[in-house]
Order: C-alpha cells, then sequence, then structure tokens
C-alpha cells in the first residue's frame, strides 16, 4: 500500500508551485493561502523570512520573492529553506551594494498565516 498523504502532499506542492488557490485534486479540496510582506531589503544584508501558522497542524509552505518597482532586473535572489525549522527561509548575502530595494515575499500555504521578516545581518545565522 503507497503512502496516500505523500502522495496528496506531492499534489498539494505542484499546485502550490502552480499557484491555484482552490483546487479540488483526487476527491479532496485543498485551500492554499497566501501571506505576503512588502518591506524595503538590501543585497548587502541578510534576510530570515518566517512563516507562522495559526494552528499547529502539518502544512505545506513555500516562499516566493519579487521586487514590484522592477529596479533591479531579475529576482531579489534565492530562498535557502531551513532544514531544521519548517516555513523558515534565508536570504543570505548577495553582494556588497547602498542600493535597496522595495520587495514582497509571498508564502502560499496550505494552512492560515503571517510573514515576517528579519534582518539578521552580522549574526551568523544566515550563512548557507
Amino acid at each position: 500500500m503507497e503512502n496516500t498523504f505523500t502522495q496528496r502532499l506531492n499534489k498539494v506542492v505542484t499546485e502550490i508551485k502552480n499557484m491555484k488557490m482552490n483546487q479540488t485534486i483526487g476527491g479532496d479540496s485543498w485551500i492554499v493561502y497566501r501571506s505576503e510582506v512588502t518591506m524595503p531589503v538590501s543585497y548587502a544584508r541578510e534576510y530570515k523570512i518566517i512563516f507562522s501558522p495559526e494552528t499547529s497542524n502539518s502544512y505545506v509552505a513555500v516562499l516566493k520573492g519579487t521586487s514590484p518597482d522592477r529596479t533591479v532586473y531579475g529576482s531579489i535572489g534565492e530562498f535557502h529553506p531551513d532544514p531544521n525549522l519548517p516555513g523558515v527561509w534565508w536570504q543570505p548575502y548577495q553582494f556588497a551594494s547602498s542600493l535597496t530595494v522595495l520587495s514582497t515575499f509571498f508564502c502560499y500555504s496550505t494552512v492560515k498565516g503571517t510573514l515576517s521578516v528579519q534582518d539578521v545581518t552580522g549574526l551568523g545565522l544566515g550563512g548557507v
């Protein structure tokens, strides 16, 4: 017997990646919630992005980011999920730059929650 929870989990992760909001998959209804936070970020700093679910249930969460004003070509950098803490990602130091960009972080998740960003530059926490 195959692990049906794993199958369902894989299917909903696929749907989150496709950013589809209300889906019925294999007879089960899944709702994907979106939370976001917008703040100025700098490539020369390190950030910790935290998703705080409203419930203690198991969940799937995917983080995306964008630069709404498009002053910088491309994305605002890669996010590295914390291997020990679910719902936590790191955006490490990219390169020395004094440029600050207004950026939006989006979290797509299977439970409701809030998103927060902490500047952890110099704390030695954002190293990947």
